[in-house]
């Protein structure tokens, strides 16, 4: 057989295998033929690699794997593509890689091998853990944080490292827990454990810190997906928590109970037609409510209704105040919109009495006159006490014109003094009125 550069046959030529079969004997020129032919090339073996994970191939020449939601998170980070295959292509898949999920993804399809031959897969990115507990060293016994006497969180008696404390639990599914210890110094550390209880990462050096330096301590865990976590606490933790949520209650109870009261307010005013000052909490205005007497809307909350709030020491106390609160806030608000509807009308007789008394002593003189008729000389008139009355809340009407007569005037031009004239005078807030018998006015005419 003869082979070109390139070790392709150029030609070839056939010759006796055997000299004896029988005895197993071959003829001498298979020997020479055997001796002067490459050997063929043997293609290396399909691999495959599922986020950087080697993938090995099982006993039906299958490639099935797993990998954690971690581990493909991770490499994704390093490369983005999820399946590579060495010495053969993909030819068949039934997906398209996308971005890790923190939910269950399958892969599968087929592979064609420089050998020739075809290869399936199942790769499987399995789902992120969801388990956000936390656990004493066998992993399966959660930490207690309903009796103090039983609150594994809790500082032991016989002081031990921090690395050894954070050691005595455990999460699941790949979970991480970030421990805050507040040390009695004032200073606090963080520390960051995996699952089994290893420290990973820490704010301090934690060499030499032990137990007895430690005033609370509290682990949040987070599950492997980081789509939820939970807070464990000592003891000390937990009141300061109940300490601040009830702080938190009061606080919201009384900025609720406050809305509901001016939100009572404002409705009442829109249904009596009473307007209300520009700062209610700012108004002096007082009421009568529940036989106390001379409060004021601030007042009222900050004396009386703000204190029972605070006097409550559990959080569904709070809730339970605040609701039966705003059941009196109808009531309140009638009382104090009836308080401005009064004083609005006191203010309103004062300032009709201060006209009425105003308007008496005024001397007063018309525009000129230039039509003949009696009705030319009485809005005259009507004009110039409107003029001299000068507020826009008073209103006026003339209910005798004393002597005005114009059927005798001394001339085309001239001018006439008209004594007598009553008007009754009212004012914008009450429904009271006065009567005042005006100065003589002088009507100047020109016809």
């Amino acid at each position: 057989m003869k082979y070109d550069g390139n070790n392709n046959i150029v030609y070839a030529i056939s010759f006796t295998e055997w000299a004896d079969k029988d005895e197993g004997v071959r003829d001498l020129a298979y020997y020479v033929w055997q001796w002067n032919t490459p050997a063929a090339d043997i293609p290396d073996q399909t691999t495959v690699t599922f986020y950087g994970q080697p993938v090995a191939m099982n006993a039906d020449g299958e490639f099935v794997d797993d990998v954690d939601y971690s581990v493909a998170k991770a490499n994704e980070a390093l490369d983005g593509d999820a399946i590579k295959v060495e010495n053969g292509s993909i030819v068949i898949k039934d997906y398209t890689v996308t971005d890790v999920s923190t939910r269950q993804k399958v892969y599968t399809g087929t592979i064609l091998g420089e050998d020739g031959e075809y290869y399936t897969f199942t790769l499987t990115q399995l789902a992120a853990g969801t388990d956000v507990g936390l656990y004493l060293s066998n992993g399966t016994t959660p930490v207690d944080q309903t009796d103090s006497t039983s609150n594994s969180l809790e500082m032991p008696g016989d002081p031990m490292s921090i690395t050894d404390f954070v050691g005595q639990f455990r999460a699941k599914d790949n979970a991480t827990v970030e421990w805050t210890f507040d040390l009695n110094s004032g200073d606090s550390i963080t520390v960051t454990a995996d699952m089994n209880g290893d420290v990973i990462d820490s704010s301090d050096d934690l060499t030499g810190v032990d137990t007895d330096e430690v005033a609370s301590a509290e682990a949040t865990v987070t599950n492997e997906g980081e789509t939820a976590s939970k807070t464990y606490m000592d003891q000390a933790g937990i009141q300061a928590g109940e300490t601040d949520a009830l702080a938190a209650a009061r606080a919201e109870a009384k900025d609720e109970l406050k809305a509901a009261l001016l939100a009572a307010i404002a409705d009442e005013a829109e249904d009596e037609s009473v307007t209300l000052p520009e700062d209610v909490m700012a108004d002096a205005t007082t009421f009568t409510y529940a036989s106390i007497s001379r409060l004021t809307v601030k007042s009222l909350l900050d004396n009386y209704w703000y204190p029972v709030i605070e006097g409550q020491s559990t959080t569904a106390a709070v809730a339970t105040e605040l609701a039966r609160l705003k059941t009196e806030v109808d009531d309140v608000a009638t009382a104090y919109v009836a308080a401005l509807e009064t004083a609005d009308k006191a203010a309103a007789d004062a300032a009709l009495a201060t006209v009425q008394d105003a308007i008496g002593k005024v001397n007063i003189e018309t525009q000129t006159v230039t039509n003949s008729a009696k009705s030319a000389f009485e809005a005259a008139i009507e004009a110039a006490i409107e003029a001299a009355i000068d507020d826009e809340n008073a209103t006026f009407e003339v209910i005798n014109w004393g002597n005005l007569n114009v059927t005798s005037l001394p001339g085309a031009n001239g001018n006439i003094t008209v004594a007598g004239v009553v008007i009754r005078i009212g004012y914008a807030g009450t429904t009271t009125t006065m009567t005042r018998t005006l100065q003589p006015i002088g009507v100047p005419y020109q016809l």
